[in-house]
């Protein structure tokens, strides 16, 4: 893992490309919630990058993206629940972020995993 020299170092060139990888593996590293699960016989796991909001799903290799800095209700929703469904095989595979309702944004939400409608994995982060 690479490690910030200093932060000048990403401010004059934020268009290179090692620069940029080095600001995603610290912002990885700063609260990412990082989920290890299993969909019957397949590994999965579920990935949240707080300062971007980029949020992964990936199941035995095979990635679904289920937010994007792109997307405007990444950083805007008026919901505190929000729940991605997704199949894989013969599995439900079901993602619960619930975000406190005061001051969301600077409180960790809570990750609920259910597979098949049960629950499998619990975590909290940003």
């Amino acid at each position: 893992m690479h490690e910030l020299s200093s932060k000048c170092d990403i401010v004059r060139a934020p268009t290179d490309k090692n620069s940029l990888r080095i600001l995603l593996e610290a912002s990885r590293s700063l609260g990412a919630v990082k989920i290890t699960f299993n969909v019957g016989e397949s590994s999965a796991q579920f990935h949240r990058d707080p300062f971007f909001g980029l949020t992964n799903l990936v199941i035995d290799g095979q990635k679904t993206t289920l937010a994007s800095p792109s997307q405007l209700g990444t950083y805007y929703d008026l919901r505190t629940t929000k729940v991605w469904t997704v199949s894989h095989g013969e599995h439900t595979v079901e993602i619960e972020k619930v975000r406190p309702q005061w001051f969301g944004g600077l409180r960790p939400n809570t990750y609920t995993i259910k597979v098949d409608g049960a629950e499998v994995a619990t975590s909290r982060g940003f």
